[in-house]
């Protein structure tokens, strides 16, 4: 055999070597891959465990945030939410751990009272019928209502508080409510006093 058939088998040898090698090298590159998304997967789905867990670990005491409002894009007195919980005219102010968790009395694992301030948007009736936050979301219902005397119309009552029983934190849950918008000067100079009837979004979070 000649010296250049041996070099040529040689080079031969060596070349299927190296494609050998990089054939196993991204294998094995194609297989950390997989590994390394099979990781971040579980961390995703540990991390969401996490923290749907400690949404859920909250204790009867517990303070939250607890919103009643009109939302600005139904709101067309103004074009601005309106929180019922705050007295401002106009009641621009979102609320801040106003609400402490309550022993549930209903089928809801959660339950608040919240305390409607403004006298001015006055609500006077809400469905006590159960909602959905959305297709997919929590449900919530409105267990009960105190009122009071009205501060404008002589005889009338508005709602000054409501409790709330819901499924789940961060929802929006709106109901079919009613209002009246009193003669306050700020109305007034609108031209929009009178009886409104704004859905209610009642929104709980930690």
């Amino acid at each position: 055999m000649s010296r250049n058939t041996i070099m040529s088998q040689s080079a031969c040898v060596q070349t299927d070597t190296h494609n050998f090698l990089c054939e196993r090298i991204v294998e094995t590159m194609k297989t950390m891959k997989k590994i390394m998304s099979l990781v971040l997967a579980v961390a995703c789905m540990m991390s969401l465990s996490v923290a749907a867990f400690a949404a859920d670990s909250v204790s009867v005491g517990e303070t939250v945030t607890a919103d009643a409002y009109v939302d600005w894009k139904i709101n067309w007195i103004l074009d601005v939410t309106a929180h019922l919980t705050d007295p401002s005219v106009p009641p621009t102010q979102a609320p801040s751990d106003n609400a402490v968790l309550e022993t549930p009395t209903g089928d809801y694992p959660y339950q608040v009272t919240i305390t409607l301030e403004n006298d001015v948007l006055a609500l006077t009736s809400i469905d006590m019928s159960e909602v959905k936050a959305g297709d997919l979301g929590g449900t919530a219902r409105i267990l009960s209502y105190t009122t009071v005397a009205d501060s404008y119309r002589a005889g009338e009552e508005r709602i000054s508080s409501l409790t709330v029983g819901f499924s789940s934190f961060d929802e929006e849950y709106v109901f079919t409510a009613e209002e009246y918008a009193n003669a306050h000067s700020f109305v007034s100079a609108m031209g929009q006093v009178g009886e409104k009837d704004f859905a209610l979004t009642i929104k709980v979070t930690q």
